[in-house]
């Protein structure tokens, strides 16, 4: 522990500070694991492309699991990627009164709806687009259903982005329904 703690030494300036935050944020969101993780898929994929194998269906397979398998471990990497922005964003004064939270959250749902509707594409060998095509009506019904949510969604951002609202901002309502810090 004395060793480890001679290793990372305390920050005492800025530039030290944001030198310990890295390799402490690093650790924490496992990018580096996330990165390492890659390479078995990597190496997976030329060994199957170079391999003598005889019976096609099971390079097909084993082509395809591998392809899922790297779209996963990229999906990791840049959640760890997003999550540490998030982490170097919160140690910045901007943030008390910008939170950025559910705008990160948001693009993490589009990266795994993404990266779903990849891994459903090559396992059923089909093209995105087409599987895009057929979410299109299914998107029509979840917008009806989810207006409010998106609205709400898309209130919150307008409001986060032309910086209306403060912390310690008195709200009110015309009809006296919300009333108060």
């Amino acid at each position: 522990l004395f060793i480890f703690a001679y290793l990372l030494p305390y920050p005492y300036t800025k530039k030290d500070m944001a030198t310990f935050f890295n390799r402490q944020s690093i650790t924490r969101r496992g990018l580096l694991r996330n990165v390492i993780l890659i390479i078995p898929g990597v190496a997976a994929h030329f060994m199957i492309h170079s391999s003598l194998l005889k019976n096609q269906l099971l390079k097909t397979m084993l082509d395809r699991t591998d392809i899922i398998y790297m779209v996963v471990i990229t999906i990791m990497i840049l959640n760890s990627l997003l999550l540490m922005f998030l982490d170097a964003y919160s140690h910045t004064d901007k943030s008390k009164n910008r939170p950025l939270k559910s705008m990160v959250q948001a693009v993490q749902v589009v990266i795994v709806f993404i990266g779903i509707i990849i891994c459903v594409a090559v396992l059923f060998n089909k093209s995105p687009k087409v599987l895009l095509t057929g979410l299109g009506a299914s998107a029509a019904v979840l917008m009806l259903v989810f207006k409010d949510s998106i609205l709400g969604f898309v209130a919150g951002v307008q409001l986060m982005q032309n910086n209306m609202v403060q912390i310690g901002d008195w709200i009110q309502t015309p009809d006296g329904s919300a009333n108060g810090n």
